[in-house]
C-alpha cells in the first residue's frame, strides 16, 4: 500500500510539473483594415474597421469571448467558423473600433501619428498567446482619410501586466496582445503654411508698418492692431482643430514669435515718436529704422527656423 501511495504521489507531481511547464496555446492574429476616419485631435480618437482573423490548433476561439478590443466604443461580428486542410481552426470577425488616442501636436501641422488598435486575449498569456499574421495582414487599397496620408501598417505583440488580479487571479499577471498600427501623415497642400496665414498676414503688416514715418503713430498703430486681430483669429481657428495640447509646439512657438515681434515694433514705434521735435529727431529716426527692420528680420528668420525643424 505505501509503494502504491509512493508511486501515485510521483504521478501528481509529474502531471502537475507537466501541467506548470506546458506552452501556452497560440493563435495567430490577423487583420484587413477597410477603413481609418473620424481622426480628431480635439476629441483625442480616431475609428478603424475591418476584418480579423484567429487561427489556432483545437476548438476555434471565439472573437467575442477570447479576445476583447480596447477602444471606447468596440464591435465585433464573427461570420466565418471552419477547419482549414491542415486541421487548424480558423474564425473571422468584421470589427468596428472607437479608439482614444493621446495625439503627439507638437510638429502640426507637419505631424506623422501612430493610431493602435489594441487586440488582448482574455485569457491569461500562460494559457493564450497572440501571434501576429505578418504575412496576410494589410491595408485596403481603397482606404481615404480626409486630410491624412497612409504611410503603412504593422503589428505589435507584447505582454501587458495589470496591478491587480480583477478579483480571481494572481496580481501582476500577463496577458498577451497585439497593437494594430496604422501609421499616418497629415496632408501637406502645395501652400506649406496656409494654416498660418493669420500670422504671416500678421507679420507682413508689422512690416509695411514700419515704412510710415514715425510721428504717424496713429497710422502705425492702426495696422500693428489689425495685425493683432489676425493673429488671435488665426490662434482660435488652429485651437479649435487640434483642442487642448499641454505641449510647447510649433503652433505656441509661431504664436509666440509674432506676438513678440508685434510688441517690439510697436514699443519702438512709440520710442521714435516720443523723440519727435528733438534736434537730432532724423538722426535718431535712421537709427531706429535700422533697429525696427533688424529686430523683425530676426523674428523672421525664428520663424523660418521653427518651421523647418518642425517638417524634418
Amino acid at each position: 500500500m505505501p509503494r502504491i501511495l509512493s508511486i501515485l504521489f510521483l504521478l501528481v507531481l509529474a502531471l502537475t510539473g507537466a501541467t506548470a511547464n506546458a506552452e501556452p496555446r497560440q493563435a495567430r492574429l490577423g487583420v484587413f483594415v477597410t477603413s481609418v476616419s473620424g481622426v480628431d485631435a480635439a476629441d483625442g480618437s480616431f475609428r478603424i474597421s475591418g476584418y480579423l482573423w484567429l487561427v489556432a490548433v483545437g476548438e476555434p476561439l471565439d472573437p467575442q469571448k477570447d479576445i476583447e478590443l480596447l477602444a471606447r466604443q468596440a464591435n465585433v461580428t464573427p461570420f466565418v467558423t471552419t477547419r482549414l486542410p491542415d486541421g487548424l481552426s480558423y474564425v473571422a470577425a468584421a470589427f468596428d473600433a472607437v479608439v482614444d488616442k493621446a495625439f503627439d501636436l507638437g510638429s502640426f501641422p507637419f505631424d506623422r501619428q501612430d493610431l493602435t488598435l489594441t487586440i488582448e486575449a482574455r485569457d491569461s498569456s500562460l494559457s493564450l498567446a497572440l501571434v501576429p499574421d505578418q504575412r496576410d495582414s494589410t491595408l485596403s487599397q481603397g482606404i481615404e482619410v480626409a486630410g491624412w496620408d497612409i504611410v503603412g501598417l504593422r503589428l505589435d505583440p507584447a505582454v501587458q501586466h495589470y496591478e491587480t488580479g480583477f478579483g480571481y487571479r494572481t496580481a501582476n499577471a500577463g496577458f498577451s496582445r497585439v497593437g494594430v498600427t496604422v501609421e499616418v501623415q497629415r496632408s501637406r497642400s502645395p501652400l506649406l503654411i496656409e494654416k498660418f496665414t493669420g500670422f504671416l498676414v500678421a507679420f507682413i503688416i508689422a512690416a509695411v508698418a514700419l515704412a510710415v514715418p514715425p510721428r504717424e503713430l496713429g497710422v502705425r498703430g492702426g495696422m500693428l492692431t489689425g495685425s493683432v486681430f489676425a493673429a488671435v483669429v488665426n490662434r482660435y481657428r488652429l485651437e479649435d482643430v487640434i483642442g487642448f495640447d499641454a505641449q510647447f509646439g510649433l503652433v505656441d512657438q509661431i504664436s509666440l514669435i509674432t506676438f513678440s515681434a508685434l510688441i517690439v515694433t510697436l514699443a519702438l514705434s512709440v520710442r521714435s515718436w516720443r523723440r519727435d521735435g528733438q534736434p537730432e529727431a532724423a538722426k535718431l529716426w535712421q537709427r531706429d529704422r535700422v533697429q525696427e527692420v533688424a529686430l523683425l528680420a530676426i523674428h523672421g528668420a525664428l520663424l523660418l527656423l521653427v518651421i523647418l525643424i518642425a517638417m524634418i
